[in-house]
């Protein structure tokens, strides 16, 4: 195979300023590229990152509210980069997540929910799945050409029902849907439930059986905020236009920027707003399914026992 000369002096825009546009802009920087512009329409970097510092008036200790992702994903890129931007690599550790019954005001660990079934019919489902998932989390092996997922199309209950899985589901899924897929996961190929589960492969067993999940002690959002010092970003500058021709342009509310190459680390919703959309990527993005959430953080008194205030 012969491949094509690369070219280190291109011109490489991207849009958006979140993990995704952030990490193509250092990756590319460490491949030798050197004219990489990064264009974000919030006035902040770091994208669903939204680390805030609060300090109580009762003068306890200041801590970091995250108000947008509120642990990571250990994985040999991230620690390259904390490494690099001197973020601390003692984790300060959430609360072990818990499925509280809006019915009964009880909250336990997902894998002691209540069921019919024997302690160690559950045991068994659960041993069973954290094997699958095994299967499906190699940090270096992205997204879903092997084998292992051509059976993997139907729908995440109709798979689970099928492999006896029943309890794992009860288990697992709300972790999935809390954090990535809400109400569609009744819809959604399992494949997806089963690649996004196998992050916790990542973490250390007592994190697993806890569901006790790291974020950093400077705040998620502070890793992104120091590599962006580090480039070339240009923070609310909303883009209105792209026009693709021997160059592509990208036109602003302030200037038109012109690039060898595009990169979109952005919603596709807004690239099919802004962009000349071929016929065949309109096809490709009306079939991307977004789900908007918030995050909501308060300080509370009075909670319940097996609440922690902030």
């Amino acid at each position: 195979m012969q491949w094509a000369s690369v070219d280190h002096r291109e011109r490489i825009g991207i849009i958006g300023a979140g993990c995704a546009g952030l990490t193509a802009a250092e990756e590319l920087r460490s491949l030798g590229y050197r004219a990489v512009t990064v264009v974000e329409a919030k006035p902040r970097v770091g994208g669903k990152t939204y680390s805030i510092a609060y300090r109580d008036a009762s003068g306890q200790p200041p801590v970091t509210i995250e108000g947008g992702t509120v642990w990571f994903i250990p994985g040999p890129l991230y620690h390259r980069y904390i490494r690099r931007y001197g973020i601390s690599q003692r984790y300060q550790i959430m609360p072990p997540a818990k499925l509280y019954d809006l019915t009964s005001s009880r909250a336990t660990n997902p894998f002691l929910t209540p069921s019919n079934i024997s302690a160690t019919n559950r045991a068994g489902q659960l041993a069973r799945f954290l094997g699958v998932v095994r299967s499906h989390g190699r940090p270096d092996d992205p997204g879903f050409c092997r084998p292992r997922y051509r059976d993997l199309g139907m729908s995440s209950p109709a798979w689970f029902a099928q492999e006896g899985l029943g309890f794992a589901r009860e288990a697992f899924v709300p972790i999935a849907n809390a954090a990535e897929f809400g109400p569609i996961e009744r819809e959604t190929p399992v494949a997806y439930i089963l690649k996004f589960l196998a992050v916790l492969n990542r973490f250390t067993l007592p994190q697993q059986l806890t569901l006790a999940l790291p974020k950093f002690r400077e705040g998620n959002q502070e890793l992104w905020r120091r590599i962006a010092a580090t480039h070339d970003v240009r923070l609310g500058t909303p883009v209105r236009r792209i026009e693709r021709g021997p160059t592509i342009r990208v036109t602003t509310d302030t200037a038109t920027l012109e690039f060898d190459r595009l990169i979109w680390a952005a919603p596709t919703d807004e690239f099919a707003r802004v962009a000349d959309v071929t016929p065949e990527e309109q096809t490709l993005f009306t079939r991307v399914r977004t789900i908007t959430r918030a995050v909501v953080t308060c300080h509370s008194t009075g909670c319940h026992p097996t609440c922690s205030p902030l």
